[in-house]
């Protein structure tokens, strides 16, 4: 690791920093270290990294090392900004959902509460009509019953 005055003197942006979490910018990143990578090994005359010895890269000049090791610390550092600006993403993320979940559930509960007030007033009604229907038959039955005993 680099100590944070040499980071700041040389120019490497120091952790934590927020990128935008922008997927393009991400992708630009990933083919810039992939270029690096390639360039890299064709200049030290091989294909992979598994072929890399102290001896190859100690075949560079000291200017063209430490540019290297610079670019490839700077590419790192952004990489790590990128990762670490990425794990906060889905914390928004399941803020929003938590927040849209609690209005469900708020606006859910308030059409309960208008259900169940749809539901005392036609009980009501209901009640009451039957109420009435009841009495109207009551007194239809006892005026026939009345007219069946003979008036009395």
């Amino acid at each position: 690791w680099i100590s944070r005055r040499k980071q700041q003197s040389i120019g490497l942006t120091i952790l934590p920093i927020f990128y935008n979490s922008d997927p393009e910018e991400f992708e630009e990143l990933k083919k810039s270290i992939v270029i690096h990578i390639q360039e890299t090994l064709q200049e030290l005359g091989v294909e992979r990294t598994g072929e890399l010895s102290p001896f190859k890269i100690g075949k560079l000049k000291k200017d063209r090392l430490s540019e290297l090791l610079l670019d490839t610390l700077c590419m790192l550092n952004d990489l790590t900004c990128s990762v670490v600006d990425s794990s906060y993403a889905p914390r928004g993320v399941t803020a929003e959902l938590l927040e849209a979940q609690k209005k469900i559930i708020s606006l859910q509960s308030e059409l309960l509460e208008c259900k169940q007030e749809k539901l005392d007033s036609v009980k009501t009604v209901v009640q009451s009509s039957v109420r009435e229907t009841v009495k109207e038959e009551i007194k239809s039955f006892s005026a026939v019953v009345q007219i069946g005993t003979g008036g009395s």
